[in-house]
């Protein structure tokens, strides 16, 4: 089994994927991509996106190491 496979079954995050998973002195970074190829705005409208960045959010750790998830953020430009 991939690395990739059992962390995307492991975390189980809805509407999101893992793409990479890489092991470095921080602890483990795995980054994920969105499933849906449209974007949408928080208040449910499908919206073009404008601008986009990295992030990074710390999650549980696994097997005494650090965890972190990494996924590209887009903003949308919606008349909400």
């Amino acid at each position: 089994m991939r690395v990739s496979t059992a962390f995307n079954r492991m975390l189980d995050i809805d509407g999101a994927s893992v793409t990479d998973v890489s092991f470095t002195d921080d602890g483990i970074v795995v980054t994920l991509r969105r499933r849906a190829r449209r974007h949408r705005c928080p208040c449910g409208v499908f919206a073009s996106g404008y601008d986009r960045s990295l992030r990074r959010w710390r999650h549980l750790d696994v097997a005494a190491s650090k965890l972190w998830l990494e996924a590209e953020i887009w903003r949308v430009d919606c008349r909400c």
